[in-house]
């Protein structure tokens, strides 16, 4: 319950004026990608639970400060930093930014035996192969999720996750 409140004040964040998803600051990204994690069910679950980013330094570092006392379920939270997108191995989560939203369809091919929940903030492409995507609706930060492509990899979001998102199979 109480994970759900902390999922629910977040995705409930009103930002005023106008608001790009790039706007939205890492602590933010990172507590929608923590609650993504414990708000999931991967198969194999193995000793550490990955998240990986890419290209985001700074995202990387907030998300290791947000996640260093905290696990999904008994697993211990492993950040991963990929410089760019032939770096990039099988983690848990992955975070692709706006800026190299260009290697998705080679990164989903890499990893389209993984069960790897790709994450992802350009307007469109949860339709072109991301899990998750964040989009802004009317001011506000939100997030797509497309189940067909989360469940083929293997993965299972919760229904509260799911119902927090905006559908788009």
């Amino acid at each position: 319950m109480k994970r759900l409140c902390v999922a629910l004040i977040f995705v409930g964040l009103a930002f005023s004026g106008a608001l790009a998803v790039s706007d939205v600051s890492e602590k933010v990204l990172s507590v929608f990608l923590y609650n993504f994690a414990i708000n999931g069910q991967w198969p194999d679950a193995g000793a550490e639970f990955t998240i990986g980013v890419l290209d985001q330094p700074a995202l990387a570092s907030e998300l290791e400060a947000v996640s260093a006392e905290k696990t999904v379920g008994t697993q211990k939270i492993k950040v991963m930093k990929f410089s760019n997108a032939s770096k990039v191995q099988n983690c848990n989560i992955l975070f692709i930014p706006a800026s190299s939203s260009n290697s998705l369809n080679a990164i989903s091919d890499k990893l389209s035996n993984s069960p790897t929940l790709i994450v992802t903030e350009i307007n469109g492409l949860a339709k072109s192969g991301s899990g998750i995507n964040f989009v802004v609706v009317d001011g506000k930060l939100r997030f797509e999720v497309n189940t067909a492509s989360i469940e083929k990899r293997g993965i299972k979001l919760t229904n509260k996750i799911k119902s927090l998102g905006i559908a788009v199979d």
